[in-house]
């Protein structure tokens, strides 16, 4: 493990993995959704779909009174759990364990021939290239890393005002928003989220379905950036 200083307070990562290469020369991590995220109501919750290591997490928490933050992989998760801690978010974060999605199944870690790098280790992610973009699907068998998945509506409280959702679950984003797609019609927040042709389409979804999706539910579509997946839908 490494962890290094940033502007924002401590972050343990992975040693050969992107993020924390990143942190550590001192940038904002996917800082081209920042400005989106910053235009969320701060007076509501916000919930982290893929928190990985907790970098968004904790600068969430910063602004927001309650964070939902949901991270599959166990180890991220015990990371994620630690910067929390680390950074005195605790009474803020809640952390759930298990992978958003739209319905109650088990995922396992894709192949590494469909992610395109090797996983040296299922477990200790440290060995992992990429570690914060591993990806969890259906239909794989053997021993690639058993994950229960389910609807994040459960988590949220009937009575919290949602007034962002960030999602970033490597091809699952539109499975995560449908399993909140309550909050989503209650709570009416922004949501800025990641679209992975390639990803997406082993969970049998196309870019129609994400439109499809957002328009019945009232949404506009903007893309952040040509060159980068990611979006952001305005209630």
């Amino acid at each position: 493990m490494r962890t290094v200083e940033t502007a924002y307070g401590p972050f343990t990562g992975f040693d050969q993995d992107l993020v924390t290469q990143i942190l550590s020369t001192g940038q904002f991590w996917d800082a081209q959704i920042r400005p989106y995220l910053d235009q969320a109501d701060p007076a509501g919750w916000a919930i982290d779909l893929g928190a990985n290591i907790g970098w968004f997490t904790v600068y969430l928490a910063q602004r927001h009174p309650h964070v939902i933050a949901v991270e599959a992989h166990p180890t991220t998760r015990e990371r994620l759990q630690h910067n929390v801690r680390a950074n005195t978010a605790e009474g803020v974060v809640h952390v759930v364990g298990g992978a958003a999605y739209d319905v109650l199944t088990l995922l396992r870690i894709a192949p590494e021939a469909w992610l395109g790098w090797p996983i040296a280790d299922l477990v200790n992610l440290d060995l992992v290239p990429n570690a914060a973009s591993l990806a969890f699907v259906a239909g794989i068998v053997g021993d690639r890393g058993e994950i229960l998945a389910g609807p994040i509506d459960l988590a949220v409280p009937k009575d919290a005002h949602v007034s962002l959702i960030k999602c970033d679950v490597q091809g699952a984003d539109l499975r995560a928003l449908r399993g909140l797609r309550s909050t989503i019609r209650r709570c009416r927040p922004l949501i800025v989220f990641e679209f992975e042709e390639g990803a997406s389409a082993w969970h049998g979804d196309e870019w129609c379905d994400y439109e499809g999706f957002f328009s019945a539910l009232g949404y506009r579509l903007e893309r952040v950036r040509a060159d980068l997946g990611d979006w952001v839908a305005w209630p």
